[in-house]
């Protein structure tokens, strides 16, 4: 595997540890307007690692 697949794997990972922890705060309750922003640039670069890099447009 090249690095640059691999620093793409390695992004992944980490955003969506990141994400679960978003989610777990959401479950647990708390909601407020920078939490679901947070949330929803998140899943945003996620989708454009997967390759829709058009999901950072919205």
């Amino acid at each position: 595997m090249n690095s640059e697949a691999e620093y793409r794997d390695l992004e992944f990972a980490y955003v969506t540890a990141r994400l679960n922890v978003l989610y777990a705060r959401v479950r647990a309750g708390e909601d407020s307007a920078v939490l679901r922003e947070r949330i929803a640039r998140l899943e945003a670069l996620q989708q454009a690692l997967c390759g829709f890099p058009e999901a950072l447009a919205a």
